[in-house]
């Protein structure tokens, strides 16, 4: 090489790095797309800017020994000195990943599509330190836990003193909540099966509208560990419960599963007005293995999730003056649910999703005394829910739209009941499909900050073959927007009003004989939620919510007495909330 070609290089590279130098401002710009980004406060100890619309900040406004900060409600937070930003065209943030390594299972973030959202982590050695799934629950999330007495009984989980009937519950995307009961019973379910929790308070933006808000349970180790764990709980009431949790993971392949035994006392003393009995027939035995496969490889992820649960407990019975003796009746309850996730992206802008789950639940009361069945030993039923849906997301730079289709059958083989008993059939049917698309645009920023509107709607339809055929449809939307300030990027506020139905179980419609429910309405509600979220960094990185509701409700079910004093379903006319 020639000494003057050497020499024109020389001259080359300081003029360039004299000029990067020179520049007064610089751009602040998504490190995926290369756009500018609005509105990303820029601070030091000394002074605090804001970049404008074409993300354009001016640097001579800080010292020279400054270490400049760059923070936004959407991005990591990144740290430079100013001697290296003068040497840079621009500053590149990475957008903050709020959801797991499987960032297209959801494809959608919490701050785009206008949730009011609890989102908790959990790893391997935290969640095994809680003894049931709604300890979690009770300790992570705002939700409440309907707890109907005893450690293996019925559980279940409601917002907003709306009834858990108006709370839907899916695990791995799928959709769990029982066809009966219209709720999901924790009670047959365990801890370690959980490694993400979001609790969405308003609606959800796809086909999940409801009043009561959405939980939305995940497993698969999302942490990528490799673990063995043993374990024992034992607590004052006798119950002892003993554990081992395995997990795997490496090169895109994770395994995950985990077994428990747990079991009580089947008698204990209490005192009752005063004299001390001994309850008995209060046993009960559980058991619960679980076991999940997860493989990943550039735009496909493949799952797999399964478990076998078994519950046999005693029923002793209510406690009354006239009657302390315990009842010798006992409830078996066996399940078996399994799902399967496919998550296709075909392009950084196009992603397809798909789940199918099979849940079968077999129950049995065993009551050789009468004491409760009263005209027979014993009652059984199964139950089976097929479900499949699928999804396609598009998002470009600004906009995301998203279309899918649900479809569920279910199976129950016989409608009688464990305290009426007033009648019995074969079996019952329902069809529930769902026709949804939702949408969500997000502003460059305005003069008041960044703005995001969303929207979706739900064509639901419903085809019962219960006695007779019957089929029912309804149509449920939802609006809103949020706002990032343009002078408070660290807060959010979000607005948003929906409409929606939920259809009647099969208990509310077809408990009894003498009272027939078919005439029964679904409910309707319309709802307005006003929330604000604030992330600080005092101690970390907290995060503050605050919710505003209102519902307005109308042909809300109740059970209401009858003459027989048999307790059977009804419309009223409106409720609100306060």
């Amino acid at each position: 090489m020639s000494l003057k070609l050497v020499q024109k290089l020389v001259f080359i590279v300081f003029l360039y790095s004299s000029l990067l130098f020179s520049q007064t401002h610089k751009f602040v710009v998504d490190s995926e797309t290369n756009e500018s980004i609005a509105n990303v406060i820029i601070f030091s100890e000394s002074i605090k800017i804001f970049s404008n619309n074409e993300g354009r900040f001016e640097i001579d406004l800080f010292s020279e020994n400054d270490t400049i900060v760059f923070q936004h409600l959407k991005y990591e937070t990144q740290k430079l000195s100013l001697s290296k930003l003068k040497f840079l065209n621009s500053v590149q943030l990475v957008k903050k990943s709020l959801q797991t390594e499987q960032v297209l299972i959801t494809s959608q973030k919490e701050t785009e599509n206008g949730s009011i959202s609890e989102i908790i982590k959990l790893n391997e050695f935290e969640k095994n330190t809680f003894s049931s799934a709604t300890e979690i629950i009770k300790s992570k999330t705002s939700l409440l836990v309907r707890d109907y007495g005893g450690e293996a009984s019925t559980k279940t989980i409601s917002s907003r003193g709306m009834s858990s009937e108006n709370t839907i519950v899916l695990f791995n995307e799928a959709k769990v909540n029982d066809l009966r009961t219209g709720t999901f019973d924790f009670s047959s379910f365990e801890a370690f099966a959980i490694d993400k929790i979001e609790y969405i308070k308003n609606n959800s933006i796809e086909s999940n509208f409801s009043s009561g808000g959405t939980l939305k349970l995940y497993s698969g180790n999302n942490n990528n560990q490799n673990s063995i764990i043993l374990g024992g709980m034992f607590n004052s009431l006798s119950t002892q419960k003993y554990f081992t949790s395995i997990n795997f993971a490496k090169n895109g392949f994770s395994f995950g599963s985990n077994f428990s035994r747990s079991y009580s006392q089947n008698e204990f003393n209490f005192i009752f007005e005063g004299d001390e009995f001994v309850r008995k027939n209060a046993n009960y035995s559980k058991t619960f293995a679980n076991s999940d496969i997860k493989w990943s490889e550039n735009n496909l992820v493949l799952k797999f999730y399964t478990h076998y649960s078994h519950l046999l407990n005693g029923l002793p019975g209510f406690v009354v003056t006239n009657n302390t003796a315990s009842s010798k009746a006992s409830n078996l309850t066996n399940s078996i649910l399994s799902i399967g996730n496919i998550d296709y992206s075909f392009s950084k802008n196009l992603l397809f999703s798909s789940t199918i789950s099979l849940h079968n639940q077999y129950l049995k009361m065993t009551d050789t005394k009468n004491q409760l069945l009263l005209d027979r030993d014993s009652q059984s039923s199964t139950f089976n829910d097929l479900s499949f849906s699928n999804k396609i997301v598009y998002n470009h730079k600004n906009i995301d739209f998203s279309f899918g289709y649900n479809y569920s059958f279910s199976n129950v083989d016989s409608l009688s009941t464990y305290i009426s008993g007033i009648f019995s059939s074969n079996s019952g049917d329902r069809i529930d499909q769902n026709i949804y698309v939702s949408t969500n645009y997000k502003t460059d920023g305005m003069y008041l900050g960044e703005f995001n509107f969303f929207g979706g709607l739900n064509y639901q339809i419903i085809s019962d073959n219960i006695f007779e055929k019957s089929e029912y449809d309804y149509l449920s939307y939802r609006l809103g927007f949020s706002l990032i300030p343009l002078l408070f990027t660290n807060s959010e506020f979000v607005f948003s009003f929906s409409n929606n139905y939920r259809h009647p179980t099969f208990n509310e419609k077809y408990y009894s004989g003498f009272f027939g429910n078919s005439k029964l309405k679904g409910e309707e509600y319309k709802s307005f939620n006003a929330g604000m979220n604030l992330i600080f960094n005092v101690l970390g990185k907290e995060k503050l919510s605050l919710t505003y509701f209102f519902i307005e409700g109308k042909n809300r079910i109740i059970w209401a007495p009858t003459i027989l004093a048999i307790q059977i379903p009804r419309n009223i006319s409106k409720i609100k909330s306060d």
